[in-house]
């Protein structure tokens, strides 16, 4: 029964917490409208959210509700 309530108890957890996320996804492009690879991406000063673009310049973040 406590195994039970436990399972429970951490699926609802994770289904709250995906579900008060946003997904931010973009392209980032040179002066001549390719995609620029390894440009670094960040939300805010201060925060540790960023991320790196691919090889096509393709970026996708997941911010926590609020931001």
């Amino acid at each position: 029964m406590k195994r039970t309530f436990m399972l429970f108890a951490l699926l609802l957890l994770v289904g709250i917490t995906a579900f008060a996320q946003k997904k931010i996804t973009g392209k980032v492009l040179d002066e001549k409208g390719r995609g620029l690879p390894g440009a670094g991406i960040t939300v805010g000063r201060g925060l540790s959210i960023g991320t790196v673009t691919d090889e096509n310049g393709k970026f996708e973040l997941t911010l926590p509700n609020g931001i």
